[in-house]
């Protein structure tokens, strides 16, 4: 991913910088299912891409970011996606 400064979110919640996950030993690990990968940085435009993880797998995201014209700002980087607890509003047993 270039630029390798661009911040990097997983859902919306931020996971560091894409020179974090460079590398054979610095990768981004995420839990099966499908996930929202955002990438961005000021003055470039705001790249997401909805990827599906399977389980024990790898996958390599290959992002050039565009740099924006002068006077264009870029798109703010996303909120967290929120889901609901699995036990929720479940009665306690015992």
């Amino acid at each position: 991913m270039t630029p390798k400064q661009a911040q990097v979110y997983v859902d919306g919640f931020y996971a560091g910088v894409a020179s974090d996950f460079d590398g054979i030993f610095k990768r981004l690990h995420l839990t099966p299912g499908g996930h929202a990968i955002t990438l961005y940085l000021e003055g470039y435009r705001t790249v997401t891409q909805d990827v599906y993880v399977r389980p024990d797998s790898t996958f390599k995201l290959n992002e050039k970011m565009e740099r924006l014209s002068a006077g264009l700002t870029s798109e703010p980087p996303p909120l967290p996606v929120t889901r609901p607890a699995r036990l929720a509003g479940r009665p306690r047993q015992g």
